[in-house]
Parts: C-alpha cells; structure tokens; sequence
C-alpha cells in the first residue's frame, strides 16, 4: 500500500480534526508553505521533492495548522484531496506526523511510521499524550489513582495544555477540590466504560463522574466536527489497556446554573428585556422543553435599547412581529461557536436563515457584522451566544424601510408621494411589484408624463404595482391573472411562470420574494401602467387592423375577446397589409365555412397573456393556440423583432389591455388544422 493510499485510510479512520501539543513535533515535520502555494493538501499523485522523505513511508498522516495566533489551532482533514481554503480567514500550512498508534522506527532511518505504540493504562496514557497541566490536576486531586484501576473501563476528555493558560481562579479552584470528590470539575472530564469515537453518536448524553452523574452533551457536525459541552474534540480514540482519552481544546464547562436555556437567561439581569418579551410572545414554555437542542443568540438589554424605538415599540405590539422577531434568534439545534469554520446559514424558528461566520480574532459572527460579545453557554437543552445588536428578520420591518433597504430610492419616494406607503402598511396581506430606479430611469417620455400629471394618476399608478394577498413565487403556477389594488380590485396584472424567472406583464421579476411585516416585495425591471379597454377595443383603436376586426365580429370571435379569460388572452392581430399577402382562395374558402373561418382565428390566439420579455434572443418557444396547433416563436437576436412561424414579424407588440395583450403581425398565420378544399385531408 503506497503511503497516500495509508493517509487516507488514516483520514477516514479517525475522521477528526487535531491539535496534539507542540512536543509531539520535531522541527522536520513541518511543511510551512501556505495552503495553495504548492500544499500537499491539493495533491494526488506523489509528493513533490520537497517533502521531508522520512513522510513518504506508511501510517503518515497530515495535520491542518492555522498559521499564527494563539493556541496553534490544528485540524485533521477528512481527505488530502481538497480545495485550498482558509479556516475563519486566516491561512494554514500542513504537517504531517505519525497516524495514531504508530511512532518512528527507533534506530532505523527508512520513511514512514513502522513502530506500533505500546497500549499503557490511562495515567501513562495521558503522559504520553503530553497533557502536563491535566495530569497535574488529576493528581492533585486524588483522580489518577481512580484511573489507575485496572478492573474498570473510562472514557477520559483530557485537555490541552493551552487550555489552562487562562482559566479563571474559580474554575482552577473546581479542578483542585479534593472532598468532595464528585464535586472536583476534574470528574466532569470522566466517564464509565470506553466509548471511541464511533460511539459518541450526535445528541447522545454521556454520563460523567461529576455532582449526581451530570452529563456531557455530545454534538457531531458536518465538516467532522465534534463537540461534548461546545468543546472540540482535536485528537480522538487514544486507547489505554482500561479505557480511552479524547483531546480537547479547552476544559468542558458544567452545565450553567438555572438548567434549560431558558432558566440560565431568567436567571441572568443583562436578559431582562429579552426574558420579559419571551413571556409576552409565549416562548418561554418552549425554551424550558428537555430533549430539545435549542441554540439561542440572546440579545442584551442594550441590544434592545439600540433599536430604533418607533420600530421596536410597533413590533412590541404586534405579538405575531413580536414572536417573528424572536424566533429569528432561536436555531432548533445545537450550533457550538467551535463547528464555525467558515461561512454557514442555519435555519431559525422564524424560516428565514442566519449566516454564521467566525473572523481573524476567532469571534463568531452573525450575519457577517453582528459579533457575538460571549458564546457557548451551555444548558441542558441547548447553548446561548449572546450578542449586543438585535436580529431584526425581513418578516417584521415596514414596508417604508423594506424597500430602502432594498435600495429602491425611487419608488420609495413616489410611494410616499401617493401615500401608497400608508396604504400598504395598513393592510392586512399584500404583494407589491417594486420597479427599480433603472426601471424609471428608462421609462418612455409618455409614460414620464403619466407619472408627473398629477397626484390621482400617481396613485393610480402605484395602486396598480399592488395586490392583495402574500404571493411568493413557491405559490405561482403558469399564468397568474391577479387583481390589482389593495382597496378596489378592478385591474388585472398578469403574472408568469417561465423556464428561468418570472414575470409580470412585460416586466421581469428581477429580485423575487423579499418579505415584509405584512407582505412580499418583487422587483421588477419596468414600470407598470393600467391598461384601459379591452383587447377589441384595443384593436379597434387602429385602422390598419379594420380587417382582423371584421372577421372577429363575423365569427363571434369578439364577444369571447371582450370577456376576461382566466389566464387573460393573447391576440396575434394580423395587419390589413398581412390581409392583402394572403391566398384570395383561401380568403373565399374561410368567407363560405364559418368554421374554417373560426379555426382560422382560433390560431391566432392563446389562452394566456404572452408578453415580449418572456421572449429570450437565440431560443424557440413553442405556445399551443386556441385551435389546439402550435405556434413557434423566436428573436434571432437583441434588438430585432419577435418572429412567428419563422415569417410573421411583429410589427407592434404589447399592446396591453384589461384582459390580455396584442401583437401585430405583417403575415397570417396559416393553421395546419384547415383542411384543402374537395379532400378530407389537412394541409
């Protein structure tokens, strides 16, 4: 087996990160080149020449190091064959050392680690592993003779020596009782029986030594992290003839005075606030459930004092924003500061999600700015960070400063003007299609004119980017004819499901699905406008379609058209001039069978409202017509018109109406559904 093959192997085995102490070093193991400048963590095949050669032998495994800092933070990576990365920002290099179980061959200069380390009881266990200040309170406090014993198994989490460089006198002090001995901390670090890694199974409590057999809360992560109390495990599965050690970075903490989570927050005055809002939203009960795992980011009272007050006192009265705010502090599951290694969005009780991250100086942020100022308290159902800023979810900020936020100067501005903001905060459920400033920026001189004649047709115009009820795009399917308006629905939008967005009319929904405390936003990248008429009296407006309306009338066509369809119509309005290109046997053949005639303009109409901006440059799209035919459709590129059937042009497209849209075309469209005179067989 070639020594790759072994550190693999070796990775998978212990599936765990490391961080042994600097005597487990020597100074030709370490290979400082910074991750991505030529690391062995990118390689697959063999290792360049400047990897020191006694690493090129079996049972060799490599160790990821965070350059600088305190504390010479190490993680054993699941695989060699990574990406090059960065662990909270700060670079690492790779060493390599001798897989677990394994030494160097004494008195032989060959590669690798071909020596099996001796299986010792667990006090010489702990000695071997360098853990000098562990060892020093076991002793001190009467522990070591109890591992000694050698009629009984334990599980030993055996700090690092750099976690006692700054613990506190009190904490020292715990480590150092003698009588009682189940009162000394020392025994919180002690279980029965031998429980490998395999064992400490995600969630699972483990009995310990400690005060009536407090447990240890046992978390596993994704990126192979695990934790007992929000203590990492850096080197796991150390076997001793009676038991097995389990490094860790730090002294595991005792489950905080007071129980649950909740209990320790009721318990603590800098809570106040957060404590009294709980009860007002009725969550208190919740966080004092045991078998959950709760993490808590618990803000300060001057948390709450930093918020602006008119938005706190309205969401204070409002027990539905109330509890929204609340529940985008609360994560269902036990997040430990120690899991964060990078970027990572958990899911609240609210819905939405936070983003996790840890900085240069090791502190754990939410939300990329908010940096928690104290983490992993732990309860016995779950952990608190606290922060010093509140957590303020989309789902309960007003409509007024949703949409600044979202950077829609513009439309803030004419909202206000109209009072449309007023209106929209006062209803009860309502989606707005927010045009963005390059949406007003490039609006028509006509349509500019419409929005600066005054205030009425101003808040028509924004009344018409409206709708009541919350529609999200999970909730959209194929065409949407929605009523327009919070207070009067008389207008209709129609909304749009396509191959790689949405839109609304002929706009597209750039930006979807932005909440609010009582609604959504969606941005769009036009302005809309009421349409007036419907799609005959559109058609009617214009002379040059004096044919098309003709043959509508002679059919009965038109009365269907002056309806509203479900799902709005689409008119495909051929031309006079279109008219004129056209087969006069065919036009005699459609004037002498009404139903020809029918199927004939039947093809030149769907059952949904069809807009240009649905139409991509370079791609087909097929739409089936009232005739049950297909049409195809297609813009050869940017800037060109829309093609259908590979001949009709549109000459003039978006004519909006009540009910549906028209788009004039310099051809007919010819059916394949019509049948050749004097045969029963399609054309």
């Amino acid at each position: 087996m070639t020594s790759l093959h072994l550190v693999v192997v070796c990775c998978i085995y212990l599936a765990q990160f490391f961080s042994p102490s600097a005597a487990d070093f020597v100074d030709d193991d370490i290979d400082q080149r910074p991750v991505g400048t030529n690391s062995k963590f990118t390689w697959i095949g063999p290792r360049d020449d400047y990897v020191m050669p006694w690493t090129r032998g079996p049972n060799v495994c490599a160790v990821e190091e965070v350059a600088g800092g305190v504390g010479r933070r190490r993680y054993y990576p699941g695989c060699l064959a990574f990406a090059p990365k960065k662990i909270c920002n700060k670079q690492t290099f790779v060493r390599f050392l001798c897989c677990t179980g394994y030494e160097k061959e004494q008195g032989s200069t060959s590669p690798g680690c071909k020596a099996v380390k001796p299986i010792e009881d667990l006090p010489k266990t702990v000695q071997s592993l360098f853990l000098r200040d562990f060892r020093s309170f076991l002793r001190s406090s009467g522990n070591e003779e109890l591992l000694s014993d050698t009629n009984a198994t334990y599980t030993v989490f055996g700090p690092q020596n750099q976690a006692f460089s700054h613990l506190s006198a009190e904490t020292r002090e715990r480590l150092s009782i003698v009588s009682p001995a189940e009162k000394n901390l020392v025994r919180l670090h002690i279980a029965n029986d031998r429980l490998l890694l395999r064992d400490l199974r995600n969630g699972i409590r483990i009995k310990t030594l400690y005060a009536n057999n407090q447990t240890l809360h046992v978390h596993r992560y994704s990126n192979w992290i695990v934790t007992v109390n929000c203590v990492r495990i850096v080197l796991p599965d150390q076997l001793a003839t009676n038991g097995v050690v389990h490094v860790t970075e730090k002294v595991i903490p005792a489950v905080r005075e007071g129980g649950t989570v909740y209990g320790i927050l009721s318990g603590d005055d800098r809570f106040d606030e957060f404590v009294t809002a709980l009860a007002l939203a009725a969550i208190s009960a919740e966080l004092e459930e045991e078998g959950r795992h709760f993490t808590v980011f618990a803000p300060t009272n001057a948390a709450f004092l930093s918020m602006d007050p008119e938005s706190l006192k309205r969401i204070m009265k409002d027990v539905d924003a109330l509890k929204r705010l609340l529940y985008y502090h609360i994560v269902d599951c036990c997040i430990c500061s120690a899991s964060i290694l990078g970027q990572t969005a958990v899911k609240t009780l609210e819905g939405q999600r936070l983003n996790l991250s840890c900085d240069h100086r090791d502190r754990l942020l939410v939300n990329e700015v908010v940096a928690c100022s104290e983490v992993d308290s732990v309860g016995s159902n779950g952990v608190i960070h606290v922060v010093d800023e509140l957590l303020v979810p989309d789902s309960v900020k007003s409509f007024g400063d949703r949409i600044r936020q979202l950077g829609l100067w513009t439309f803030a501005d004419q909202a206000e003007q109209s009072g449309m903001d007023a209106v929209v905060e006062g209803s009860e459920h309502v989606t707005v299609f927010a045009p963005n400033d390059e949406a007003f920026r490039k609006a028509t001189d006509s349509e500019k004119r419409k929005l600066n004649s005054g205030l009425n047709e101003l808040r028509r115009i924004m009344e018409y980017h409206t709708a009541s009820g919350t529609m999200t795009t999970k909730k959209l399917i194929g065409t949407n004819a929605v009523f327009t308006g919070t207070t009067e629905k008389h207008k209709k939008s129609f909304v749009n499901v396509n191959i790689q967005e949405y839109t609304v009319n002929n706009a597209r929904i750039v930006s979807a699905d932005h909440e609010f405390e009582n609604g959504v936003i969606h941005v769009i990248d036009r302005v809309l406008f009421p349409p007036e008429g419907n799609i005959v009296s559109k058609i009617r407006e214009h002379s040059n379609l004096s044919t098309l309306v003709d043959l509508l009338s002679r059919s009965g066509i038109d009365v269907m058209l002056n309806k509203s369809g479900h799902h709005g119509w689409t008119l495909f309005a051929p031309s006079n001039a279109a008219f004129d290109l056209m087969d006069d046997r065919l036009m005699s053949r459609l004037m002498a069978d009404p139903l020809q005639l029918i199927m004939f303009l039947n093809y030149h109409i769907l059952d949904r409202a069809l807009f240009t901006c649905e139409i991509r440059p370079r791609l087909q799209y097929r739409f089936q017509t009232l005739a049950k035919d297909w049409i195809r459709l297609k813009q050869d590129q940017d800037g060109v018109p829309i093609v259908v059937n590979a001949m009709a042009k549109m000459t003039h497209s978006n004519v909006d109406s009540r009910n549906g849209v028209v788009h004039v075309v310099d051809h007919v469209l010819i059916c394949p559904c019509l049948k050749t005179p004097g045969s029963g067989n399609d054309v």
